[in-house]
């Protein structure tokens, strides 16, 4: 069941899924240097009781090694928490990616994320781990997986799987579906199983700036929470000039799925 405990752990994770690294739809090879900057706002709600605010923004940049066929991003954020009746709490986190295309019709990875939470004279850290891979099954489809774990010096530690279906309706217009399942250790184990829809909308092909918005449901321990979001994105994509959204996230944009740890509640 949710409590004020698990709505803590929810949030700091929440923070962590908006902020981690991400994987992009790429229909070629990655050149130069791409990067986006967003800030986002989201707001999650248990059932039984509580709820959070969540303020912050992320940075992020691709580039390829060289002609070694291997690509890595790093990026970083920060989300300011307000967890009613609870206090607040700062979390900053950093992340790292490097992945491959394979036979220009998809693409293997692996990444690493580390996060730092401060509040209320406490701290704690936590770290994900884990790799994934993405199919380009059409044009406007694209099929993504991933598979991982993570450790914390207070929080639980487990592993996590989960899946996203992505198509572009419009070549500004991407909607998205996904299913995480995350498994905690301890206390005879848990699991949480998450439910999101998500669409981003690029606003110009000239000026870069897209709005995007989602809806997760999460399902624990005999408790519910739902949470919902919206963020503004600029992309910086190397040599591009006016591009669709399509063309900017599969031609030469940095991670767009989010390949780390994307569970909305921390049981502990």
């Amino acid at each position: 069941m949710f409590n004020r405990k698990i709505l803590l752990g929810s949030v700091c994770a929440l923070a962590m899924a908006v902020a981690g690294p991400a994987l992009a739809d790429d229909m070629g090879g990655m050149n130069g240097f791409s990067g986006t900057l967003s800030g986002d706002y989201s707001n999650t709600h248990v059932d039984h009781g509580g709820s959070a605010d969540v303020w912050g923004g992320n940075g992020e940049g691709m580039m390829a090694l060289g002609s070694t066929g291997v690509n890595a991003q790093v990026d970083g954020g920060y989300h300011a928490i307000d967890i009613h009746g609870l206090g607040n709490l700062d979390v900053w986190n950093a992340n790292g990616s490097l992945f491959a295309i394979i036979n220009n019709g998809g693409r293997l990875g692996a990444t690493y994320g580390y996060a730092g939470f401060s509040g209320g004279g406490s701290s704690a850290h936590l770290s994900n781990y884990g790799i994934f891979g993405e199919w380009w099954a059409s044009d406007d489809i694209t099929v993504a997986g991933k598979v991982g774990g993570f450790d914390s010096n207070s929080f639980a530690s487990g592993y996590y799987a989960g899946g996203q279906f992505k198509y572009y309706a419009l070549t500004d217009l991407a909607l998205g579906a996904g299913i995480d399942q995350t498994h905690f250790n301890g206390g005879g184990g848990s699991e949480e199983t998450d439910y999101t829809l998500s669409g981003e909308y690029l606003l110009s092909e000239t000026t870069p700036i897209s709005i995007a918005g989602s809806w997760a449901y999460s399902d624990a321990a005999g408790g519910h929470a739902q949470t919902w979001g919206v963020a503004l994105k600029y992309y910086c994509n190397d040599g591009s000039g006016a591009a669709t959204l399509v063309d900017r996230q599969r031609s030469s944009g940095t991670l767009g799925y989010d390949v780390g740890m994307s569970v909305l509640a921390f049981r502990f």
